[in-house]
C-alpha cells in the first residue's frame, strides 16, 4: 500500500476550541446507557463499555460517533452469548483528548486496543468497525493478526489490499468531494469553532431521513455545498430538521457529549493521516487476512458507493458479505435490528461449534 493509497481510503471516512485534556462528566446524560470502566491504557484514560459474557467482540466507532453508537449490536451480541466491548476511541466521549496530532496516527489508537485488552486479560476478539474504526480494525490485523479472530467491516470495505495484487479499476460512482471535506478539516481550529458552535444542527443533518444520501446527492449538481460535504451549510439547514431516523433520547445523547467535550479529539484523526502513514510503514505488518471476514455495505451510503464487488475475494478466503439495501452512512441507528441480526447470525455460524 502506497501513500496515495492509503490517503484515499483514509478519506472515505466520515466522518471554536480544544475540549479538555481528561473529561468528567456522567456516562448516562438522559438515556439508559452502560456505565463505562475507566481503564488507563497506552498513557490516556479510556471509557470502556462492556456487556454480556463469552468470546470478545470489540466495537469500534467512527466520525462523529461514539461507543454509544454500538448499544443496539451490543445487547444483541451479548444476548447471543458474546462478549460485547466498546471504547470511546481517543479523542471522543469520554476518553482523553491528547493534545498532539500525532498522538491520533491509527498505529496510536491500535496500541489503546492491544492495552486495553491486556488490561481485560484478552487475548484476542473479533473486531467489528465503521468509518474510521473500520481502518482501526482492518489496521488492527495489519499489525497484530495474532490479537485477531475475526472481522466486521460496515461501510467501507477492507482498507487493505495486498501489494502484490494487481490495482482494481472501478468505475468512478462519487457523489461528494471527499477532498474538499478533507481539506477543511484540516485548517487549524476552524472546524472545531464551527461543530462546536451547533452539535444539534449537525446531528440533527446526520441523522436526517433522506439527507445524506447517495440518492439525495446524486440528484444535486456537482456544484452543490452538500456535495462537497460544507458541514456549515448542512448545520445552518438542519437547526429544526424533524425527519430524523433517531429518537429525541438518542439526539440528546449525542448532542449532550459533544456539548461538552467539543469535537477537537475527532478531527485530529484526519490531521494525523500523514503521521499514520509513516507509523505504519516504520513497523512490521501482515497483509494477509487469515480470518473469517463480514463485510455489510449499505447501499444508501455516500461515504462509499462501491458496492459489494471490490476485489476483497481476491486476498479474504473466508470472505462473506451482504447489502443492506436502502441503509445510510449511519446505519446502525438507522436501522439497528438488521445490522444486529446479520451480525450475530454470522458469529452464530464462524465461532460457535
Amino acid at each position: 500500500m502506497n501513500k496515495r493509497t492509503f490517503l484515499k481510503y483514509s478519506m472515505m471516512s466520515m466522518a471554536a476550541f480544544s475540549a479538555p485534556t481528561s473529561i468528567a462528566l456522567s456516562a448516562k446524560l438522559t438515556v439508559d446507557f452502560i456505565n463505562p470502566t475507566i481503564l488507563k491504557v497506552n498513557d490516556i484514560d479510556m471509557a470502556v463499555y462492556e456487556q454480556g459474557k463469552g468470546l470478545p467482540v470489540i466495537f469500534c466507532h467512527g466520525f462523529p460517533e461514539l461507543a454509544y453508537t454500538w448499544r443496539h449490536q451490543m445487547a444483541s451480541v451479548a444476548e447471543a452469548g458474546f462478549r460485547a466491548i466498546a471504547p470511546d476511541l481517543r479523542g471522543f466521549g469520554l476518553s482523553d483528548q491528547p493534545k498532539n496530532v500525532s498522538d491520533y496516527a491509527a498505529t496510536k489508537v491500535c496500541d489503546d486496543l492491544v492495552a486495553m485488552m491486556d488490561a481485560m486479560k484478552i487475548e484476542s476478539a473479533i473486531f467489528c468497525g465503521h468509518d474510521w474504526g473500520g481502518f482501526i480494525v482492518d489496521t488492527m490485523n495489519l499489525l497484530y493478526p495474532d490479537r485477531v479472530r475475526g472481522l466486521i467491516g460496515i461501510g467501507a470495505p477492507h482498507h487493505y489490499r495486498p501489494e502484490s495484487l494487481p490495482s482494481l479499476k472501478l468505475p468512478n460512482k462519487e457523489v461528494l468531494d471527499k477532498q474538499a471535506y478533507n481539506d477543511f478539516m484540516q485548517i487549524p481550529e476552524v472546524p472545531e469553532k464551527l461543530l462546536n458552535s451547533n452539535p444539534q444542527a449537525l446531528f440533527r443533518a446526520l441523522f436526517r431521513d433522506n439527507y445524506f444520501t447517495t440518492r439525495h446527492l446524486a440528484g444535486l449538481p456537482e456544484s452543490s455545498p452538500l456535495r462537497k460535504v460544507d458541514l456549515a451549510t448542512m448545520i445552518k439547514q438542519n437547526k429544526d430538521a424533524k425527519d430524523l431516523f433517531v429518537s429525541q433520547q438518542t439526539l440528546d445523547y449525542y448532542t449532550g457529549i459533544y456539548a461538552k467535550v467539543g469535537f477537537a479529539g475527532g478531527i485530529q484523526w484526519y490531521r494525523a493521516m500523514g503521521a499514520t502513514w509513516e507509523a505504519i510503514f516504520k513497523r512490521k505488518f501482515n497483509w494477509k487476512v487469515d480470518v473469517p471476514y463480514l463485510y455489510l455495505w449499505p447501499s444508501d451510503d455516500p461515504i462509499n458507493v462501491m458496492g459489494l464487488n471490490v476485489g476483497m475475494e481476491d486476498y479474504i478466503k473466508d470472505l462473506e458479505k451482504h447489502k443492506l439495501v436502502n441503509g445510510n452512512h449511519f446505519v446502525m441507528e438507522q436501522k439497528p435490528k438488521e445490522v444486529s441480526v446479520k451480525i450475530v447470525d454470522w458469529l452464530n455460524r464462524k465461532f460457535k461449534s
